[in-house]
């Protein structure tokens, strides 16, 4: 009889352990958080949490000056999660607690964490906060540059007008200083038939001196129909 009364009296205490075990939920969770910059939340996947809002939100976020922060807690315990978080474009990470960390990895300019869980609550907070570009030091580095192309501009410059070699006529022979003059009377150029006719200087003579002052670089002979055209090359000092 004593152990009837054993037994009637343990049965109650199995099944208030046992009745809360047996209709305890299985619940699941396989989701993907996507945070944009204005920290809307957008949430897609799939669980069989009664209340777990499976749309896009706000309420999972707030924002304190210029730190933005994701809290998405659920106290009721899964037997298995797995969360994928991606933060806004050009975002970092400054802070977070979740207590399995799979990965933290970059994609295509987004900080994306996967979290993990079993026979646990899923909670995940995430604290990120924009960069401010400072456009000052891409003033800063536009000065150098700039400075580069001024330096190669005017290396170009001076050494243009290096080739411009003054030459002094008492170098020159008589005859070498009428064409010299000549040219510099008619803007510098002429040709040779021109130049002939203004000088009334035998044709060989004209010849042998306009040679005579190519090789010198003062002037330049090119090919000009049936003569050819004369140009001064250098600035020449009277």
């Amino acid at each position: 009889m004593k152990s009837s009364y054993k037994i009637l009296f343990v049965i109650p205490l199995l099944l208030l352990v046992l009745i809360p075990a047996i209709s305890a939920q299985n619940y699941y969770a396989d989701i993907i958080v996507d945070v944009h910059e204005d920290g809307k939340v957008d949430i897609t996947g799939s669980s069989n949490y009664p209340s777990f809002p499976i749309l896009g939100s706000e309420v999972f976020t707030s924002k304190t000056k210029q730190f933005w922060l994701i809290n998405i807690s659920v106290n009721d315990s899964f037997t298995q999660y797995i969360a994928k978080i991606k933060l806004p474009q050009d975002a970092s990470l400054n802070y977070l607690q979740a207590k399995d960390v799979l990965s933290i990895r970059e994609d295509n300019g987004r900080i994306v964490v996967t979290i993990t869980g079993k026979d646990q609550p899923l909670q995940i907070v995430v604290q990120y906060s924009f960069e401010k570009k400072d456009n000052s030091l891409v003033f800063f580095l536009f000065i150098p540059v700039f400075g580069l192309l001024a330096g190669v501009a005017c290396y170009f410059y001076f050494k243009k007008r290096k080739k411009r070699i003054p030459l002094n006529l008492d170098a020159l022979t008589k005859r070498q200083k009428q064409i010299v003059e000549v040219l510099q009377e008619n803007k510098g150029s002429l040709t040779q038939v021109e130049l002939e006719k203004k000088l009334l200087i035998p044709k060989a003579s004209l010849s042998r001196n306009i040679r005579s002052l190519v090789r010198k670089n003062m002037i330049t002979k090119e090919p000009y129909g049936m003569t050819n055209k004369l140009t001064l090359k250098t600035d020449v000092n009277p």
